[in-house]
């Protein structure tokens, strides 16, 4: 890494929303908008970003459109891809993406999606100067294969999308936003999101993946449970351990455990599109994700008080690479 380089990795790292890049391949950026709407039957994901790779650089807007099973992938001239330096505003072709807001101006031969939604009382992943963000002190290590941020575990909805001239209000909806930066996707995750559980307050993100270190590779751990406006992390760098570990390409049982609590969710995603992914070389590997899944989540304390248990609806599910490689915390 140049010096160049190190320094925005450090410049930028207690902002894990701006942009990262400078132009270096290969390397991969890209933010993740969870959109529902009131009813919660149209479920959508927004993902811009952009691919510096050896022969086939460009930005794309990614879209899924989980209540049709649909995915599209738009591609632009990496001239078309601009950042400001020190803040979140992106920039592809006549489309703009903020934290608070995005407006969409797409228009291609597979899908056209226009509008603004505004995302309102969001709940960032807290940052401190030792643990700036989701990746605790991992993020204040260079040459990191994937980055992680969560820039907002949960917020309000207010708008509306034209979808192929339908027009879609997601106003009173809820949404989650997060994003992913680095030369590759790991070799091996799992990934899911639910802000929709019977008791509203609740809004949980948990993902497990095989990461590559100095000294070979471990099962790295990041999960985040916002309940009453308290935050909960269970992550390898706070001390948190997997318990148990379920899974499957739709369904997921994971119990967590830290010195004072234990976290258990059992979630199912019964239908799944293929979205694109980096995987060092280009924008090819397959992720599946659904947005249909359900979720039964149960929060207790090492005592065996039941804090929070509840039920939630239009989970979120990813699933990427080898899955074995996540079923043991063997090196």
């Amino acid at each position: 890494m140049s010096k160049a380089s190190l320094w925005t990795h450090f410049r930028k790292t207690w902002k894990p929303e701006c942009y990262h890049g400078n132009g270096s391949a290969p390397y991969f950026e890209g933010w993740y908008y969870k959109i529902i709407d009131k009813s919660q039957q149209r479920r959508m994901a927004i993902i811009p970003g952009i691919s510096f790779q050896e022969e086939d650089s460009h930005a794309f807007i990614q879209i899924l459109d989980d209540t049709a099973r649909r995915a599209h992938y738009i591609r632009y001239p990496v001239h078309d891809f601009h950042a400001e330096p020190d803040r979140f505003v992106v920039r592809i072709g006549d489309s703009e993406f903020q934290d608070h807001s995005f407006r969409l101006a797409i228009q291609s031969p597979d899908i056209s999606l226009k509008g603004e939604l505004y995302l309102i009382n969001r709940f960032p992943w807290p940052v401190s100067l030792l643990s700036p963000g989701a990746m605790g002190w991992y993020g204040l290590v260079p040459l990191m294969q994937c980055y992680h941020g969560i820039l907002s575990m949960n917020h309000e909805i207010q708008g509306d999308l034209i979808l192929d001239q339908e027009r879609i209000s997601f106003s009173d909806g809820r949404g989650y936003t997060e994003k992913d930066w680095g030369t590759s996707f790991p070799e091996g995750y799992v990934w899911l999101q639910c802000n929709h559980f019977q008791d509203a307050s609740v809004s949980v993100s948990c993902s497990i993946a095989r990461i590559p270190w100095v000294t070979g590779t471990f099962r790295g751990l990041l999960a985040g449970l916002l309940w009453q406006n308290r935050f909960y992390k269970f992550t390898t760098y706070s001390g948190a351990r997997v318990e148990s570990l379920k899974l499957s390409a739709d369904s997921f049982q994971i119990s967590l455990r830290d010195k004072t609590h234990i976290l258990r969710l059992e979630a199912t995603s019964s239908r799944q599109s293929d979205l694109r992914a980096p995987d060092g070389k280009s924008m090819g590997q397959r992720a599946a994700q659904g947005m249909n899944g359900t979720m039964e989540l149960e929060l207790r304390t090492m005592a065996g008080e039941m804090l929070v248990r509840s039920r939630g609806n239009c989970v979120a599910m990813e699933t990427g690479g080898e899955l074995g490689l996540i079923l043991s915390d063997q090196k």
